[in-house]
């Protein structure tokens, strides 16, 4: 996976942002995941326990993992705030998505 939670926060980081050091969480099952960064894969996230999550989707094709990211950059610059609590999208034209 390519994003995460940090632990003990609601805040998200992508795996290319995030820091060896600190501890972080999957956004879907709330278990522990790590940081993989090197210098022939993509960076991702992984869960630290063999424990399947039945939330997000793992195993996929680099090219599939390639197109999410390349959404999520897409959807980043049209979308001003993302709130799951109440489950609505703003976009910078001032439209909102239920």
């Amino acid at each position: 996976m390519y994003i995460a939670q940090m632990l003990g926060t609601t805040v998200l980081m992508t795996a290319d942002e995030a820091d060896k050091r600190r501890n972080y969480v999957c956004p879907g099952c709330q278990t522990p995941v790590t940081v993989k960064k090197g210098r022939l894969k993509q960076a991702h996230f992984a869960h630290t326990s063999l424990q399947k999550c039945q939330a997000l989707a793992e195993g996929e094709s680099a090219i599939h993992l390639l197109g999410k990211l390349a959404m999520v950059d897409f959807f980043e610059v049209l979308v001003v705030e993302w709130c799951w609590s109440h489950g609505y999208l703003r976009f910078n034209n001032g439209r909102i998505c239920l």
